[in-house]
């Protein structure tokens, strides 16, 4: 079950937003966040609600997580979030942990698989394929 969004902001080259249903993952890298620290935006029902945000923009506010010294404790208070569009305002606790390392599953290289058809490219290809070593192109070859 999708619990929430994760805002990367630890490469300044592109930020990332990061979710997860735990069987597929969307990672999308076009962003540049006003963020001092990545967080996770919880998913709340309300922010499903289709009446809260129909048009225009949203506004997001952040209230970092703090540290509070009792005597010789020192504890860490959540950090809050604000969702603000029209005359709605919705205050949740941000997600508090560390997002896993959701670039791991990732892999480094893209493999790619070219496929040319020889000759009548309308007819079934059958028979034999080859792939030429220097290349890495498949070439399908069918009988004459």
């Amino acid at each position: 079950m999708l619990n929430g969004v994760y805002l990367d902001v630890k490469e300044p080259s592109g930020h990332y937003v990061v979710s997860t249903n735990g069987r597929i993952l969307f990672s999308a890298n076009s962003f540049s966040f006003d963020l001092k620290d990545s967080l996770i935006l919880p998913n709340r029902k309300f922010l499903d609600w289709k009446g809260w945000w129909s048009e225009g923009t949203a506004q997001l506010s952040i209230k970092a997580p703090q540290k509070q010294k009792k005597g010789k404790i020192e504890t860490e208070l959540p950090g809050w979030l604000q969702f603000t569009t029209g005359p709605w305002t919705y205050v949740t606790r941000q997600i508090d942990g560390l997002y896993p390392n959701w670039k791991q599953v990732i892999p480094k290289e893209t493999p790619a698989l070219i496929i040319q058809i020889a000759k009548d490219e309308n007819r079934f290809c059958s028979g034999g394929h080859r792939r030429d070593s220097r290349s890495g192109v498949f070439q399908f070859s069918h009988p004459p």
